[in-house]
């Protein structure tokens, strides 16, 4: 177990806490919720898909946004 967390790096352990913690989080919540926007009654969904589309989302446009400043 060592030298798993070693190969990993203090980065490493971190994402895969992070993971771990959206992963139970998100499967613990599948209640269907409806998502509304101002007026609108947009869809109903597990809360589980729009917890984890949201995570994706944001980890997505972070690594853009990354990419982005270090080519400048």
């Amino acid at each position: 177990m060592k030298k798993v967390l070693m190969a990993l790096g203090v980065k490493g352990f971190l994402v895969l806490f992070i993971v771990f913690v959206i992963a139970v989080f998100s499967f613990q919540n599948d209640d269907p919720i409806t998502v509304r926007f101002f007026f609108w009654k947009l869809i109903e969904i597990p809360k589980l898909y729009l917890v984890l589309a949201s995570t994706l989302l944001g980890i997505i446009l972070g690594i853009l946004i990354t990419f982005k400043f270090r080519k400048s």
